[in-house]
């Protein structure tokens, strides 16, 4: 564990280092202080996803320590944890926003940070590796309603943001939070069918597939990480490019965007894949040379 930590903590700090530095600084002393704040906080540069996946790894014992508990109840484990999840998100989006949490501490009125927030997906995938074989067949079985409801709810968070803002009348911020009822039973379905594509595919990968694509997904899992770390530089390029274009092309933007998404995780994978290949940068991926070195021999 201590090693996991290790491998998500020195990247983390790296990055935001890196950051921060893109930034303008008057000394010395104010980057140290920016820098500081980041790597504390997270609430910059998307950078909220390791500060949650830190949490995770100190809480990760006492989910252990459930599971094997209550041996016999794994199923009311997981349903249990469903709607402590979807209890807490209806108090979040309609109870949260009237109550004052200046007072708070940080990770409480900054929910979005905390672990607890993301303790069903967790759970969940505490449960799917205890009962891999019976979690397969389930995906397997009833892939078909996953992937309809998947493009139905999909459809529905155009409905949601319309009802978020024209009779809720919250705030852009809010009504795009994906902390909400709708958007959860929404990530349910969807990574449910997700789970399917990849079952999919390694159903096909060892003869139908191509080589290159095989290799191309392979590296991509032991890159992944250093991808979403490194996302914030070609995201900010494609931020300066889309900026110079002529105002009034929202269209033009919209029939882009799939393109824009398919070319900015490009430029995430190739820029990650050079940190995984040349040393010593392996370190902002979380998979420094040096240790690689040492496991092949």
């Amino acid at each position: 564990m201590e090693k996991r930590y290790l491998g998500v903590l020195i990247p983390y700090l790296s990055w935001t280092a890196i950051l921060t530095g893109a930034e303008n600084h008057s000394s010395l002393g104010d980057f140290l202080e920016n820098w500081a704040h980041l790597s504390v906080y997270a609430d910059n540069y998307y950078m909220y996803y390791i500060l949650v996946t830190m949490q995770l790894y100190l809480i990760f014992p006492l989910i252990v320590w459930l599971f094997k508990r209550f041996l016999s109840y794994h199923h009311m484990i997981v349903v249990i944890s469903a709607v402590v999840q979807l209890g807490m998100l209806v108090f979040i989006k309609y109870q949260l926003p009237n109550i004052d949490t200046s007072g708070w501490p940080y990770l409480l009125k900054n929910y979005g940070f905390n672990v607890f927030v993301y303790q069903f997906y967790f759970i969940m995938g505490g449960y799917a590796a205890i009962h891999y074989q019976e979690f397969v067949v389930f995906i397997r079985k009833w892939h078909i309603w996953f992937g309809i409801s998947s493009l139905v709810f999909a459809c529905g968070t155009v409905l949601l943001y319309f009802y978020n803002v024209h009779v809720l009348n919250l705030t852009l911020n809010k009504a795009e939070e994906v902390h909400q009822p709708f958007i959860f039973i929404y990530d349910v379905v969807i990574i449910g069918y997700i789970v399917w594509l990849g079952l999919r595919y390694a159903d096909l990968r060892k003869n139908y597939l191509p080589k290159w694509i095989t290799n191309f997904v392979a590296i991509g899992a032991k890159i992944s990480f250093g991808i979403y770390l490194s996302q914030t530089l070609p995201l900010a390029l494609m931020f300066v490019l889309l900026s110079s274009l002529p105002s009034g092309n929202g269209w033009v933007l919209l029939v882009m965007l799939p393109f824009i998404y398919i070319i900015t995780a490009l430029m995430g994978y190739a820029l990650s894949y050079f940190f995984y290949k040349v040393p010593p940068f392996g370190f902002l991926i979380g998979r420094p040379q040096h240790i690689r070195k040492v496991v092949r021999t």
